[in-house]
């Protein structure tokens, strides 16, 4: 409903859980996201030789706004990645425009995926009224784009979502509503975290020397994922520090059915009629059908318990291991940037009776902020959880970020 899909559309089961999500799921593995890879590549290196060359015309010396420029960048490369290099220009926006269309959406996107703002409010309210202005206009573009065969985007997830919605005898006009979230996901988050990684590294002393070296090692070989995964620890380990200290994720779920999340310890937990009657557990929080979890995933991403003495600093080192460690490296499975998908599942096995039993790091592993944690669930610490084995087994439904 965010993203202004009908009714029929965000309510058909068969076709978002059948294919739409699916595909997105497959589409998204790194085997397939090479070739976007390298699109994203190639933006940026002609953003930066652009750059290099106005440099050179001001005699050597030349000052610009880094945070407009980062922003710019990271719209200009990360859209093509996935939409294809023609995109802006079949959608009939230029990249200023689209920019700014995607900026204005993304800032009324929390209050009206809060779904605490009635409908009839949202003309009288500038910032929610000015982001379904522009996400009309994205409608419009993208609808204009699909309608020419997606000039520019031959394959890849996009694509895939997006034949699976006209095959469902969509017009174009809904399959746009269908794919305007990747865009705005692709959008909404990246440039920041482009720029609070580059005022950190810039401000981290002798860390700045060590980030680039390790670039130009890099930049030896073909931008693979594979390889660059592999050759850019320290860079790695920034993005890591930067997401953990920078992001403030409140991912909303609705809660579909009735059911008790117990606070007991997994040895207070075992037995098999415990497991068959969660209500009548004593120690622990009722949520009822129609509840709202928010998983404040913030709250452990600066928790001293987690981090340490200096968990509100930025370290650029925190998760980089030296040569033969893993300890480090492997912390970083507890940080999570953005969203929480379309459920909270911590994992799925030994799921039953509204449950699914399983040690905290699995639960927080796979969640992205999805595994709503046993211990202090009044204030959804998605990650405080390290000795609870119960954590509420939920099942998409809606569109709407239902679970």
């Amino acid at each position: 409903m965010v993203f202004g899909s009908s009714e029929g559309v965000w309510k058909n089961e068969a076709l978002l859980d059948g294919k739409v999500f699916p595909l997105h799921s497959r589409g998204m593995v790194k085997g397939k996201m090479e070739a976007p890879l390298a699109r994203f590549v190639a933006a940026v290196e002609e953003r930066v030789q652009v750059l290099a060359q106005e440099v050179d015309r001001a005699g050597g010396e030349l000052e610009i706004s880094l945070v407009d420029w980062v922003k710019t960048t990271m719209h200009g490369a990360s859209i093509p990645s996935l939409f294809g290099p023609s995109f802006a220009t079949h959608a009939n926006l230029s990249p200023p425009q689209l920019q700014a269309t995607l900026e204005a959406f993304d800032a009324a996107f929390p209050l009206l995926a809060s779904g605490l703002v009635p409908t009839f409010l949202h003309p009288l309210i500038p910032p929610i009224a000015k982001g379904l202005r522009a996400r009309n206009e994205l409608s419009e573009a993208i609808t204009t784009w699909i309608s020419d065969d997606m000039p520019g985007l031959d394959e890849g997830v996009v694509r895939d979502m997006t034949v699976a919605s006209l095959d469902a005898g969509h017009p174009a006009s809904e399959a746009a509503k269908l794919v305007i979230g990747n865009i705005w996901a692709l959008t909404a988050n990246g440039p920041s975290a482009a720029v609070w990684m580059l005022l950190y590294v810039l401000q981290s002393g002798d860390l700045l020397g060590d980030v680039l070296a390790e670039i130009d090692l890099a930049k030896q070989h073909p931008p693979t994922i594979a390889h660059l995964s592999s050759s850019m620890p320290l860079v790695g380990s920034c993005l890591t520090e930067t997401l953990r200290t920078s992001t403030s994720t409140l991912s909303i779920r609705t809660v579909e059915r009735d059911f008790f999340l117990s606070t007991l310890p997994t040895s207070s937990s075992s037995s098999d009629d415990d497991e068959k009657a969660p209500g009548s557990r004593t120690q622990g929080y009722l949520l009822p059908a129609g509840s709202r979890v928010i998983a404040a995933t913030r709250m452990a991403h600066l928790s001293k318990k987690l981090w340490g003495e200096d968990a509100g600093a930025w370290d650029g080192r925190r998760f980089w291991d030296r040569e033969g460690e893993k300890t480090k490296s492997r912390k970083a499975r507890l940080v999570h940037g953005y969203g929480g998908g379309v459920s909270m599942v911590g994992s799925s096995s030994d799921c039953r009776s509204g449950y699914c039993a399983n040690g905290a790091n699995d639960a927080v592993r796979r969640s992205t902020s999805r595994g709503v944690g046993a211990q202090g669930v009044h204030a959804f610490d998605a990650l405080d959880v390290r000795d609870h084995a119960a954590a509420p087994c939920f099942e998409r439904r809606d569109g709407d970020e239902r679970v």
